[in-house]
């Protein structure tokens, strides 16, 4: 087999580690297993084997038992960034006009035409340094609001409905346009977020470099001593928010997660007590109405009230686990979370948590008289804690004949109280509730955020068309495969028995054999992702995915 046979068949051994894969190995298993027969070898010598496909993939067994090896550093970056994929080609180039018509930077031009004039009209009229203050407050209230779960849910609510009106409406080839950009714009609010962020520390360097000139040449009227707090104030914000930046860098974000989970938390706290000392001592007129205060108490609403609406479960049950995946169920309790929202689990609130999407209810045939309000996550291996999650809970005896841990039984307790934050807000398939026919396309577990909406009871999309793709899907998520089995416009790609597609043409032609299909919505790791949404948008064909930091 030549190396570009074997890499564009066999390129799911490469792809980033966080992201659950249909193929039965992951290329943490592949890196562990070739480490194992190398552990003497340069690294050229794995490099060689990873490339060459040797050796064969490992039985299942001693997978499982390399799972708790660590892997070097030196070893990941091996296998994810210096072996070249022809198969991953298309799914990792920058088509120009794709990204010219992306909503990202959209919200990134509107934050720097409401900034920079701004700026320069500060530095050219010579105005008091309390306007970079306020500007300061202003753009960390319109940062917050963007990741603020009941502010997205109102403007998803909007968007779908003032969506579904534009799409009666005749001239559909421009309504379509408008419709799937109103969308991705509202998909891809985290521009304003990282776009206000930046304006934040720009207008927090001028505030501390300019308020003691200011002052020198008497154009700030306030005391020593209160400039000397509000400096220090500043300075202590302006670090706060600076360390946030930094470890929300893509890479350095994608390296040390639960890293940037715990500044963005913890940093964040510290800017928002250093932004109310710092309004506090400045007072301002009008004080305490004046809109600096007012902003800033704003924002720490936003931050600290979704604490107060996180609950201890010691009731959630395992409705199935396997090596690959398991099924949570919970009550929903605070909140009623509805077809396309997510839920937020976690073991130590105060240390990181983990966003799923809501499954739906409970399937009616093993459904108890006691969990007809209680709905159901599906967790699929994709990182250390998802991984201990399902490790844990296995049960630690062996089937003997057939050598694979024994199925745990329906109703099972889990392994430990689980804190559920009741803050649901809504994913891009929300949005799929604007469309009366849509095409859901899911790899693997990314089955669960489709699931709801497939449902009898939940009838938000009038025809739903659905391909899944994964290795032996039916057997994997057992019960709750056949929610999805019972569409009737389903296609499944087996990859166990058809081998891995190349998806984006396999969405295609899919979507073409359903001729009133008005817009497609997946759920798949990022490159695949991509590659379809390219696909689709040169093709006219309006596709949703999850954007990167949505």
């Amino acid at each position: 087999m030549s190396e570009e046979t074997y890499l564009s068949e066999s390129s799911s051994f490469y792809s980033d580690s966080s992201i659950t894969e249909e193929d039965e190995y992951t290329d943490h298993d592949l890196v562990r297993y070739t480490q194992s027969l190398n552990e003497h070898e340069p690294l050229d010598v794995i490099k060689k084997a990873l490339i060459s496909g040797e050796p064969e993939l490992p039985p299942a067994d001693i997978v499982e038992d390399l799972r708790s090896v660590p892997i070097p550093k030196e070893v990941k970056k091996i296998s994810y960034a210096q072996v070249k994929l022809k198969y991953h080609t298309f799914r990792k180039s920058l088509k120009l006009q794709y990204w010219i018509w992306h909503p990202y930077w959209w919200w990134w031009y509107l934050c720097a035409f409401c900034n920079v004039p701004l700026i320069i009209l500060f530095f050219t009229q010579l105005w008091s340094p309390r306007i970079p203050s306020l500007m300061v407050v202003v753009n960390v209230t319109a940062a917050v609001l963007m990741r603020n779960s009941f502010f997205k849910r109102v403007l998803y609510e909007i968007e779908t409905v003032l969506a579904r009106a534009l799409l009666k409406l005749p001239g559909q080839c421009i309504v379509k346009l408008i419709v799937f950009q109103i969308n991705r714009a509202i998909h891809n609010l985290s521009g304003v977020h990282t776009g206000c962020a930046i304006f934040v520390l720009i207008w927090a360097v001028i505030f501390l470099v300019m308020a003691p000139i200011r002052f020198s040449q008497g154009l700030f009227a306030v005391s020593t001593l209160k400039l000397i707090g509000l400096e220090v104030t500043a300075g202590i914000f302006f670090i706060c928010v600076s360390v946030m930046c930094f470890f929300a860098i893509p890479p350095i974000r994608l390296e040390h997660h639960n890293l940037f989970e715990q500044t963005h938390r913890f940093f964040g706290w510290g800017g928002v007590v250093a932004t109310l000392a710092h309004v506090f001592i400045a007072r301002g007129p009008l004080f305490p109405f004046n809109p600096e205060v007012l902003l800033a108490l704003s924002i720490t609403t936003m931050v600290f009230y979704p604490w107060v609406i996180m609950r201890r479960a010691e009731n959630v049950k395992i409705l199935k686990a396997g090596t690959r995946a398991i099924a949570l169920a919970y009550q929903p309790q605070l909140v009623n979370c509805t077809p396309g929202t997510l839920i937020k689990f976690s073991f130590s609130p105060l240390k990181e948590w983990h966003t799923f999407a809501v499954a739906g209810p409970i399937p009616a045939h093993i459904r108890k008289d006691d969990e007809e309000t209680a709905l159901t996550s599906i967790i699929a291996r994709a990182g250390d804690w998802t991984g201990k999650l399902i490790d844990n809970q296995l049960p630690k005896t062996v089937d003997e004949e057939i050598g694979t841990p024994a199925e745990v039984e329906l109703g099972t307790p889990l392994h430990r109280p689980l804190w559920i934050h009741f803050h649901t807000p809504p994913g891009f398939v929300f949005s799929a509730r604007a469309y009366t026919e849509v095409l859901f396309v899911a790899t693997g577990a990314g089955i669960a955020p489709i699931m709801y909406y497939l449902h009898p009871e939940n009838p938000l999309v009038e025809k739903r068309n659905v391909l899944w793709i994964g290795n032996k899907p039916k057997q994997t998520f057992g019960v709750f495969a056949e929610t999805v089995f019972s569409i009737p416009d389903l296609v499944v790609h087996d990859t166990s028995l058809k081998g891995r597609p190349v998806v984006d043409k396999l969405v295609l032609q899919t979507f073409k054999s359903f001729p009133n299909c008005q817009a497609v919505f997946i759920v798949a790791n990022q490159p695949v992702t991509r590659a379809v949404q390219q696909a689709c948008f040169f093709s006219n064909i309006p596709c949703y995915g999850a954007e990167w930091d949505s």
